[in-house]
C-alpha cells in the first residue's frame, strides 16, 4: 500500500565509505614487505609466510588485505606506477618541448637508477608472468596506470615532434623505445661504476642526433 512504512534498518555498525587510515598503512607496509622480498630473493620463491614474518604477523591477517601472492604482485606493480607516474606529472608543466623530453629522460634514468631492484621485480616478473597478467588476469586499476604511464611518454614524444626536436616518427613506437631505452638500465647499473648523469646525457644525445641539453 502506498502509506506504508519504509522498513527501519537494524542498528549496527555504520558501513564505512573508504578504507581506514589504519587498513591503509597496514597494507602499505605489506605491500613495501613484499616489494622488498620480491626484490631479494625473486616472486616466486617468496611465500607469503615469509612476508608474514618479515611484518611480525599471522598469514591468515594477510588475507585481510589481498586475496593471494598473485593480487600482492599487482599490488607491488601499482604502487611502483603511481611513483613513476607522481614524478612525471610535472613534466607536462614544461613550455618547452626540448627541455621537456630532456626532463623526462633525466627523470626516468634518475627514477631507475636510484631504485633499479623495485624496477627489477615490475619488469621481470610482469615479462615472465604476461600471461597471467595478462587480459583478465590483470586489474582494471594496474591497467589504467600502465595507460597513464605510458601517454605520459607519448605526449612528450608528440610535443616534441611537432617542435622539430625530434624527427617525424610514430609516436607510439617512439614512446615505446624511449621506455625501454630509459628504464633498461636497471639490468646493468652499477652506482659504483656508472653515472646516472651520464646515462642520461647519452641518452639525450642518441635520440637528438648528438644534440642534447
Amino acid at each position: 500500500m502506498s502509506g506504508a512504512k519504509p522498513a527501519r534498518r537494524r542498528p549496527g555498525r555504520p558501513r564505512l565509505e573508504e578504507p581506514s587510515e589504519e587498513y591503509r598503512r597496514k597494507r602499505e607496509a605489506l605491500i613495501g614487505a613484499a616489494a622488498e622480498l620480491f626484490r631479494q630473493r625473486g616472486y616466486a620463491a617468496t611465500t607469503l609466510d615469509e612476508v608474514a614474518e618479515a611484518l611480525d604477523v599471522r598469514k591468515a591477517s594477510l588475507y585481510y588485505y589481498v586475496r593471494s601472492k598473485d593480487a600482492l604482485l599487482q599490488r607491488v606493480f601499482e604502487r611502483a606506477l603511481r611513483q613513476a607516474i607522481e614524478k612525471v606529472e610535472g613534466i607536462d608543466a614544461i613550455d618547452d618541448p626540448a627541455r621537456q623530453l630532456d626532463a623526462l629522460i633525466e627523470l626516468q634514468i634518475g627514477v631507475v637508477t636510484e631504485d633499479p631492484g623495485h624496477f627489477a621485480v615490475f619488469f621481470d616478473e610482469l615479462g615472465a608472468r604476461r600471461t597471467s597478467l595478462s587480459g583478465g588476469g590483470k586489474s582494471e586499476s594496474l591497467r589504467q596506470l600502465e595507460r597513464a604511464y605510458f601517454n605520459a611518454f607519448r605526449r612528450t614524444v608528440e610535443r616534441a615532434v611537432a617542435a622539430g626536436v625530434l624527427r617525424p616518427v610514430d609516436p607510439t613506437y617512439a614512446a615505446q623505445a624511449l621506455i625501454g631505452l630509459t628504464s633498461w638500465t636497471y639490468k646493468w647499473f652499477d652506482p659504483a661504476r656508472h653515472d646516472p648523469a651520464e646515462i642520461a646525457r647519452t641518452c639525450k644525445a642518441l635520440l637528438r642526433g648528438g644534440q642534447s641539453g
